[in-house]
């Protein structure tokens, strides 16, 4: 009996991704950064404050009377707060593969709004740039079609014309797909 509904697909465990720089949940790697900013940002309303007259006697006094490292401290933790959760959300990839060059001809990405999944492969696509073309993102609801091939299995990648992933991007398979195709610039001169 066919009511129309597509059957459920359990999903396939994914092996542990030993290669991976990334910490399991990017939180972490986040909160050094704003907590120093925090810091930062509180220590200089403090000294504004106490610079005003606003905070009570035994707290604006040892705050003006070491004014000068109260401002550099404060300067100093807000700054590095902040290249610490800039560093932190665009990491760069130290890992590379074995043949430098550019793999593949098309990457497409099929998306659609408020899909966090598609904003991190749309990321981790491009951590890998240098060795893939630049691909193109599609949402999946502009085409009836399309809504209807991808449904809510996004973000899904294709690489020349093969889809390779479906909902979250493996990085280890990504890295082992790269690694083991030759770069086209190799492809052409063994032609």
């Amino acid at each position: 009996m066919d009511n129309g509904l597509a059957p459920l697909r359990k999903p396939s465990p994914q092996p542990p991704d030993t290669m991976s720089q990334e910490s399991p949940q990017p939180i972490l790697q986040i909160l050094p950064g704003r907590l120093l900013f925090i810091v930062g940002s509180v220590a200089f309303l403090l000294l504004v404050q106490a610079r005003n007259g606003s905070l009570p006697p035994e707290l604006r006094g040892p705050i003006v009377s070491n004014g000068v490292l109260w401002g550099f401290g404060s300067i100093a933790c807000t700054l590095l707060g902040a290249m610490a959760m800039w560093q932190a959300e665009h990491r760069n990839t130290d890992w590379s593969p074995s043949v430098p060059g550019r793999r593949f001809v098309t990457v497409v990405l099929y998306t659609r709004k408020d899909c966090p999944l598609c904003d991190d492969a749309a990321e981790l696509l491009g951590h890998y740039s240098p060795w893939l073309p630049p691909f193109v993102e599609v949402d999946v609801d502009e085409q009836s079609e399309l809504q209807e091939s991808y449904g809510h299995r996004v973000p899904v990648v294709e690489i020349d014309g093969r889809r390779r992933f479906e909902g979250r991007i493996s990085e280890l398979l990504l890295r082992r797909l790269i690694e083991g195709t030759p770069p086209r610039e190799q492809l052409r001169v063994a032609r």
